[in-house]
This record gives structure tokens, C-alpha cells and sequence, in this order.
């Protein structure tokens, strides 16, 4: 889940959605959810290994025009920086190719979840923006009368 101050930062960059560590939480989620209905073994994805995948994108995506996903660091259990990189809803739908009929589906639900988390943020702060900045005014207004 995002704070306010995460969506504030988000919200600059454009119309972020999640994170890769969000993702490959719920990629690992999903497959464990599958291994133990159907018995298959399901790799483990790892951190590293998706942050790979999505410099490979990085490149063929500036080839052909496309917006580039943005980078950004996390500190570690450790307090080491580790790359993370923030997506928007699209950019976040293309690594769910590599996953079974039943993950795609589910990652699929749970982007749709964190884009309409998203925008009720989005709505929230503008709302708590709109409703401070009319008190202010009052406030202003009230101590320009005379007593």
C-alpha cells in the first residue's frame, strides 16, 4: 500500500502505478497460490532477476520511442541501496506475459486494484487540498472583519 507521501512522489513522476518489489511479491504470491492448488513446483522469482528483464526493456523500448521505466533505490534489510523501479499500470502489464492463464489473470486483478487505489489517492489528497486551502481562506477572511 502506498502513504500519502509515496502517491505525492508517484503522482510527479507521471501515472505510477507500483513498484517492482510490489510485483515480485505478488508475481511469488500467485505462484505459490498455484503450486499448492495444482502440486506444479513454481520457481521463486527473484528481485535481481526481474530488475534484469526490466533493464532489457529499458532498451528496446528507447529503440522504438517508448517511455522508459523509471529507476529509482530502496534501502535493504542491510541499509545497502538496491534498485527498484516504479511502472505505470501498462509498463506493469508487460511482465505478466511470463506467467500461467491463471497468474496472469490475478496480476492482472491486482494492477486493476492498484490503479483504482491510485486515482482514489490521487482524489483524496486533491480533496484534502481543496477542503485545507477553503478553511484557510475562512480562517484569513475571518480575521480580516473587525471586532
Amino acid at each position: 500500500m502506498f502513504s500519502v507521501t509515496d502517491v505525492r512522489k508517484r503522482l510527479k513522476l507521471g501515472e505510477i502505478v507500483c513498484d517492482s518489489l510490489q510485483l515480485v511479491d505478488e508475481i511469488n504470491r500467485i505462484r505459490k497460490f498455484e503450486e499448492e492448488k495444482t502440486g506444479k513446483k513454481r520457481a521463486v522469482l527473484k528481485h535481481g532477476d526481474f530488475i534484469k528483464k526490466l533493464k532489457e526493456y529499458n532498451l528496446v523500448a528507447e529503440e522504438i520511442g517508448e517511455g522508459k521505466i523509471s529507476f529509482t533505490s530502496y534501502k535493504d534489510f542491510q541499509n545497502k541501496k538496491q534498485p527498484q523501479y516504479l511502472s505505470t499500470e501498462s509498463q506493469a502489464r508487460i511482465f505478466i506475459a511470463d506467467e500461467s492463464i491463471v497468474g496472469k489473470i490475478m496480476l492482472s486483478k491486482f494492477i486493476d486494484s492498484l490503479f483504482v487505489e491510485n486515482e482514489f489517492l490521487k482524489f483524496s489528497i486533491e480533496h484534502t487540498k481543496n477542503t485545507h486551502d477553503k478553511l484557510f481562506e475562512l480562517v484569513k477572511n475571518h480575521s480580516d472583519e473587525p471586532s
